[in-house]
């Protein structure tokens, strides 16, 4: 049971290892991000009086859109970092309340002394550290719990062998022996709680640094800012100028946009392009790169899926064509027979007024 532990010990420090590196990549998004607002100002100051000034609107853009992508992935990290909190924390508490039970309350960190969560509203950013501590305390009070477990079992086999030298102490072992069993499911439950934390939080996370990283990966591709982040203000203004070649008003619009398709799935150019962008190439081994392989694996298959649903569409419309020319087939066949029976039967009435008016005559003339 120890070494489960220590197993989900190690997991969260991952977890927390992720986090950390997100929070790192985010800030350099920000750094990155400042940089470009500086060099707007530093434009818009040399060319105050210049009428080009409004061709510099489609650089403001593209860092609001980089402001804006940033602002999106830091509320959806604390959101992330916030539910984490949220579930520790009433974890610990329904684990403090349990241990009540046995008087080890004195032995754990009082559940009190940790901020207290509210589910309506809360929008607040707790502090990981105060999460680390949490989850270390519930740790702390599932071994308490087992030591408990440990001991409560040993005296129950010290009774079971007095009962066997004729003590008529059976209620009493299976009273005990039910005790135990719940102590020993909830020490299950507990754990079983936490391991789905960390399946759950590494997934929140791991899908977060595979966004963000695409972001980073976007800007340094779209701007090389690597060259002035020492604050050299030469090297802005080359590097910008440079930049601003890239998007030279002689340049046929027309020749130079990329192709655009309504396609949802991603090709596989595309998929060299996003991989290039978060150098997952460089690192092919890391859990970034395999939860990468996963939604490639999910996208092939959407992608058979809606190849596979467009055959079948096909295949349902030609059996509804020839079904459709085979009633019509059928209908104009029995057209043709009403036709022909209706001309059929016109041709007896015809034939039978003959006979009567040949009868009429010979009546007349006896």
């Amino acid at each position: 049971m120890n070494k489960i532990l220590n197993n989900l010990t190690n997991d969260f420090n991952n977890i927390i290892e992720t986090r950390n590196n997100i929070y790192d990549i985010l800030i350099n998004i920000k750094r990155k991000i400042e940089i470009l607002n500086t060099i707007y100002k530093e434009l818009l100051l040399e060319n105050n009086n210049n009428d080009n000034v409004t061709w510099f609107d489609s650089f403001n853009f593209q860092n609001k859109l980089f402001l804006t992508e940033y602002n999106h992935f830091l509320n959806i990290f604390n959101k992330i970092q916030n539910c984490i909190y949220s579930e520790y924390y009433k974890l610990y508490n329904k684990l403090y309340n349990y241990s009540i039970n046995y008087n080890i309350t004195n032995l754990i960190k009082n559940v009190s002394k940790y901020p207290k969560y509210y589910d309506i509203n809360n929008n607040n950013i707790y502090d990981i550290e105060i999460i680390i501590d949490i989850q270390q305390n519930c740790i702390i009070a599932i071994k308490k719990l087992l030591n408990i477990y440990t001991y409560k079992k040993k005296e129950l086999l010290i009774k079971q062998k007095k009962s066997k030298l004729g003590l008529n102490i059976d209620n009493t072992i299976i009273s005990e022996k039910f005790n135990n069993n719940i102590i020993n499911n909830n020490i299950d439950l507990f754990i079983s709680y936490l391991n789905t934390f960390n399946v759950h939080h590494y997934k929140y996370y791991t899908r977060l640094m595979l966004k963000i990283k695409l972001i980073l990966g976007i800007v340094n591709q779209d701007i090389k800012i690597k060259q002035f982040e020492n604050g050299n203000n030469k090297d802005l203004k080359n590097v910008f100028s440079n930049f601003s070649k890239k998007f030279d008003s002689s340049t046929d619009i027309r020749s130079s946009s990329p192709s655009l398709s309504c396609s949802s799935s991603i090709e596989e150019n595309e998929v060299v392009e996003i991989k290039n962008y978060m150098d997952l190439n460089i690192n092919p081994k890391s859990n970034i790169s395999d939860e990468f392989e996963n939604i490639l694996n999910t996208n092939k298959m959407v992608k058979s899926n809606i190849k596979n649903f467009s055959l079948k569409k096909m295949a349902l419309k030609q059996m509804l064509s020839k079904r459709k020319k085979s009633v019509k087939n059928v209908s104009f066949e029995i057209l043709l027979k009403k036709k022909k029976d209706k001309n059929e039967l016109i041709s007896e009435e015809k034939n039978d007024d003959k006979k009567y008016d040949k009868n009429d005559d010979k009546n007349d003339n006896i």
